[in-house]
Formats: structure tokens, C-alpha cells, sequence
């Protein structure tokens, strides 16, 4: 048994790559005219295979047709030759070559259609992709803005009212320790720290970070 490639048998049989594919299709319910083994190639020694390489070797070694004898001219006009009377030898050999370029030409353009296809389908996707990611870091830049800005409010609200409380009270809370006793210095110093809670609280309200 003798398996060759498809490209080796269509350089045996002096045809396309193509033509050798189409010929191992079946059309419309016929046999095609070449089997292929289960791997893809071509046993030379089946007749179905081997009558088609002869076939093709034959017809690409035939003779060329002897031209035709000008016939010399006369005075008077000939009538046109009857169609009945034309030379239809080979004419199945012709319509075959023009099958098989058909079949050549569409497979080709099949293949042109896919890569485009896909082409397209890759670009539609990265454009998506991008579109997704600029769509995200603007809602992330938005967040991390709109964070910000709640959150130094807040955290004025806190140094202002809390960081800088001691700083604030210390001369009046040893004015009231002098003047009532520890004990009213204590709650002096409650109570300030208590109206500080309640203004930090109101300004995180208004920054919708606390209910």
C-alpha cells in the first residue's frame, strides 16, 4: 500500500491542493472521485484513486490538436458552420478543469471570509475590553475622589473638635479646678468632650457616614 500526502498526489496528478480536496467530496449524491485513509492521505494502489491519477497524467500528456488548414479565401461567403457540426470531444474534460477551479476559487474565498470574520470578532472584543476598563477606572478614580473628600471633612471635623480640645480647655480647666474643685473640673472636661462627639457626629451625618 502506497500512502502519499495530498499535496504529493496533486503534483503527481499536475492539479491544485484544492482540486484534490474537492475531488474527495461527494456531490450531489455522487461517489467522489478519490477516497481518502482515515489519516488524510492517499493510497495510490486504489483503483478509484489510481484511475483518477491516470486520467489526470493522460490528459495533461495528450498531444496538443494539430491546428487546423486555413482554407483559402473565395469571392463568395460561406454559410456559418452548423452548430450541430462542432467538435464536442473533450468537452467533459472542460467542464472538470472548470469545476474544479470553481471549487478552488470558493474554498479560497471561504477562507478569506473566516480570517475576516474572526479579524472582526477580535476587534469588537478588545474594543469592549478597553471600553470596560476605561468605564472602570473612572468609577474607581470617582470613588476614591468622592472618599476623599467625605473623609477630610470628617477628619477636620475630628482635629478641630478633639485633637485640639486639650489645647483649647487647658486654661479654663484649671481655672475651674482652682476655682470648684476637681470634681467640677471633671465635668467641665465631660461635657467638652462630650459637645465635641456631637459636632463630629453632625458633620459625618452630613457626609451621609453616619445616620
Amino acid at each position: 500500500m502506497a500512502k502519499i500526502s495530498c499535496a504529493d498526489f496533486a503534483a503527481l496528478a499536475g492539479v491544485s491542493r484544492a482540486a484534490i480536496t474537492q475531488a474527495a467530496k461527494p456531490k450531489n449524491g455522487k461517489t467522489p472521485k478519490l477516497a481518502l485513509e482515515a489519516d488524510g492521505t492517499i493510497n495510490t494502489d486504489l483503483p478509484i484513486n489510481a484511475a483518477y491519477l491516470k486520467g489526470k497524467r493522460e490528459k495533461t500528456a495528450a498531444p496538443a490538436k494539430p491546428a487546423r488548414p486555413v482554407k483559402p479565401k473565395s469571392d463568395t461567403v460561406s454559410p456559418p458552420a452548423s452548430e450541430e457540426g462542432k467538435d464536442t470531444a473533450g468537452g467533459t474534460g472542460g467542464e472538470e478543469d472548470d469545476e474544479e477551479l470553481f471549487s478552488a476559487t470558493l474554498e479560497l474565498a471561504e477562507e478569506k471570509l473566516k480570517g475576516a470574520r474572526a479579524r472582526r470578532i477580535n476587534t469588537e472584543a478588545d474594543t469592549r475590553l478597553k471600553n470596560l476598563k476605561e468605564s472602570r477606572e473612572k468609577e474607581i478614580t470617582v470613588l476614591r475622589e468622592l472618599v476623599q473628600r467625605k473623609f477630610s471633612a470628617l477628619d477636620a471635623a475630628i482635629k478641630t473638635n478633639l485633637r485640639d480640645l486639650p489645647r483649647r480647655i487647658n486654661a479654663q480647666y484649671h481655672a475651674v479646678s482652682i476655682s470648684e474643685g476637681e470634681s467640677a473640673a471633671e465635668r467641665y472636661l465631660e461635657e467638652q468632650i462630650s459637645a465635641a462627639l456631637v459636632r463630629i457626629k453632625t458633620e459625618a451625618r452630613k457626609q451621609g457616614l453616619a445616620e
